[in-house]
C-alpha cells in the first residue's frame, strides 16, 4: 500500500472449479481489467512408488495439473476479449525429470509444462503471453523456514549457503520482467535456480 498498490486475499480450493470461476466472477464484477495471472498452486510430497495409492496420485494430479487447467479456463476467455494478457505457470525441476520417490508429482508437473507450452503456442497469435517457469531449487519462504519450528532454515542455510535458495522477491521479480516483455520478444519459457543448484 504504501507503494501505492493493493491486494485482497482469497482463500478457496484450487482444484475445485466452482471456486476458480467464483473467484474470476469476483474479480470481474468489482470492474478490475486482469493483467497478469500467476497459476503457483501446487504441493512436493514424496512417496514411495510401491506403496503410491491411486488417490494420492489424484490428489497430487489435482493439485499440480487440474488447478492450472481451471484458471486457464477461465482467464483465457477475460484474455482473449480484452485482446492482451499473462499468464504464467510455477513449474518446478520435476517439469523436466522424474526422481525417486516423486512420480506423482513429476507426472502432474510434466503434464502442467506441456499443457502451458501448448497454450502458449495457441494463444500467443491473440496478443496473450503465457509461460512456464521452471523453479530448480530451495525457495528461501515460509514454508522452509518455518518447517519444524524454524528448523527448515537452519537446515537450509546448512545445506545450501546464504545463497542457495530463490529468494520469493527475485522470483517475483523474475515474473514480472516476463510480464514486462514487448510482444516482439516474448519467454514461453525459463528456468530458475540459485547458482549452487546442481543440474
Amino acid at each position: 500500500e504504501q507503494q501505492g498498490g493493493r491486494a485482497t486475499a482469497y482463500v478457496l480450493d484450487a482444484t475445485q472449479p466452482e471456486q476458480i470461476a467464483e473467484l474470476f466472477h469476483r474479480i470481474t464484477q468489482s470492474n478490475h481489467i486482469i493483467d497478469l495471472v500467476v497459476s503457483n498452486v501446487g504441493s512436493n510430497m514424496p512417496s514411495r512408488f510401491l506403496q503410491t495409492k491411486p488417490s494420492f496420485f489424484d490428489q497430487m494430479w489435482r493439485l499440480t495439473f487440474l488447478s492450472g487447467f481451471l484458471v486457464a479456463q477461465q482467464v483465457l476467455p477475460i484474455f482473449a476479449a480484452q485482446q492482451h494478457g499473462t499468464l504464467i505457470y510455477t513449474g518446478a525441476s520435476a517439469s523436466l525429470r522424474g526422481k525417486p520417490f516423486f512420480a506423482a508429482f513429476a507426472t502432474g508437473k510434466a503434464s502442467l509444462r506441456a499443457y502451458a507450452l501448448a497454450l502458449a503456442s495457441e494463444f500467443a497469435p491473440k496478443g496473450i503471453h503465457i509461460a512456464h517457469v521452471v523453479i530448480d531449487g530451495m525457495v528461501d519462504g515460509d514454508r522452509i523456514n518455518r518447517f519444524a519450528f524454524g528448523v527448515g532454515r537452519i537446515m537450509r542455510l546448512v545445506m545450501k549457503g546464504s545463497d542457495g535458495a530463490l529468494s520469493v522477491e527475485s522470483i517475483a521479480d523474475s515474473y514480472w520482467q516476463i510480464h514486462q516483455q514487448p510482444q516482439g520478444m516474448w519467454t514461453q519459457e525459463t528456468e530458475l535456480r540459485p547458482f549452487r543448484e546442481k543440474f
